[in-house]
């Protein structure tokens, strides 16, 4: 006999000033929490891994900023294509997939480094089919938090996700690093233990992602192959329409153009600028995300938020101006500060923009409103070329603080304007 699903905290409500501990409370939204640590701790260790393994490998900036470029290329046209599929398919079972399929390439990755077999253009195509699984992942999760969690909580709910995201990058990174340089497996620079750490994590997100039993969500879309596009097009003529969206999205891509860039970049800094090796790597690899643990930390354990577009637009204001002084430094210390007050801000960012977009949309076009986002974030891989040819040219900091600076004042210019936005 089925039991009912436990969609509403099981236990003894909690006082309002603690929601966050109310949103655990939740015991089929706290299965899906935890699953998400495995699934991002494997994440951010094989895009800062992958990243190291390839500037090993061609001792090249382009080549080693191409990795996060094919990680979050997918996201230009899959955002809306796995919007329409989030809204018509049962949400966790799209997650399962995704985490399936990533298992299997952590395993063929593991596999080609333990053999010394590994190559330039293996990474880049593993990487980018990891990141088409990382974006289906990113507009699905989303939406099933909004399954599992009541609208009043939802944003503690996704600053609880962020704390999970920003966790993951500040330990995954150190973790990765320290693997190989203490634990190096493989031919080489001993660089598939990595790998292999991200198998064992993955089969740890598939087993606790099985406990998960959400709501039947999805169908509010019949997908065929004739309603499909007109179902994508829906979802752009309502975020045409809705100024609050609109900035929304303005503010997305500030923080993709010019904030996240940097990501594959940090073994750049730390060999070349910084002049340091694999664990302090991983360390500053992992410095936003401390930052950010803390700022989602204290997001989630708010009791009440009412202005959530400030957390939004100012905190991408604080992540820039960190990113820029990060640019200026060759100290490891003040390089690695820099990037935790860019972490800050960048909580505000992550936790806020879903949502912005869910509190300005309804349950039956939420999935491709989100979508949307995604393709929005989609710009990244195309400014992540742009400066890793910059950093090619001209050096890394150079490359990062005119991208930095840039994004401070164009992104300050549309918070103004954003007025329907600011609202929120």
């Amino acid at each position: 006999m089925n039991e009912p699903l436990d969609t509403h905290p099981t236990t003894t409500p909690t006082p309002n000033r603690f929601p966050a501990l109310q949103v655990l409370g939740n015991k089929q939204y706290r299965n899906l929490w935890t699953a998400n640590w495995a699934w991002q701790f494997g994440r951010w260790m094989w895009m800062i891994m992958s990243a190291y393994v390839v500037l090993q490998l061609t001792d090249s900036t382009f080549q080693t900023s191409l990795v996060g470029a094919v990680f979050f290329g997918p996201m230009l046209l899959g955002g809306v294509i796995s919007g329409v599929i989030a809204d018509g398919f049962n949400r966790r079972n799209i997650l399962l997939v995704g985490h399936t399929v990533n298992l299997g390439l952590a395993i063929l990755a593991a596999v080609l480094t333990l053999a010394g077999a590994i190559e330039p253009w293996h990474i880049l195509v593993m990487t980018l089919a990891f990141g088409s699984m990382h974006t289906l992942d990113q507009v699905t999760r989303r939406g099933l938090v909004s399954d599992l969690v009541d609208r009043e909580h939802l944003s503690h709910a996704l600053a609880l996700e962020t704390m999970v995201q920003m966790g993951s990058v500040m330990v995954g990174p150190l973790v990765g690093g320290a693997l190989i340089e203490f634990l190096p497996l493989g031919k080489g620079e001993g660089l598939a233990t990595p790998y292999l750490a991200v198998v064992v994590l993955y089969v740890s997100a598939v087993l606790l992602l099985l406990r998960v039993r959400a709501p039947k969500q999805g169908g509010a879309v019949h997908i065929t192959s004739g309603n499909a596009i007109q179902a994508a097009a829906e979802g752009f003529k309502i975020a045409a329409h809705n100024p609050a969206i609109i900035g929304t999205l303005s503010i997305t891509l500030m923080a993709n153009m010019f904030f996240f860039t940097y990501v594959p970049l940090i073994p750049v800094f730390a060999e070349k600028v910084l002049d340091v090796g694999p664990t302090l790597m991983g360390l500053l690899g992992g410095a936003h995300g401390a930052g950010a643990f803390i700022a989602a930390a204290f997001i989630a354990l708010r009791g009440r938020i009412d202005k959530k577009s400030g957390y939004y637009y100012k905190g991408t204001l604080i992540a820039l101006g960190g990113l820029f002084i990060f640019s200026l430094s060759q100290v490891y210390s003040l390089s690695f500060a820099a990037l935790v007050i860019a972490g800050t801000g960048i909580a505000g960012f992550a936790t806020m923009q879903p949502v912005l977009i869910i509190l300005s949309t309804d349950d039956a076009t939420r999935g491709r409103l989100l979508g949307i986002v995604t393709m929005t974030i989609g710009v990244l891989p195309l400014a992540m070329v742009m400066v890793g040819g910059m950093a090619e040219l001209f050096g890394p900091a150079k490359a990062v603080g005119i991208s930095a600076g840039v994004g401070v004042a164009l992104t300050a210019i549309l918070s103004f304007y954003a007025r329907e936005m600011r609202k929120l």
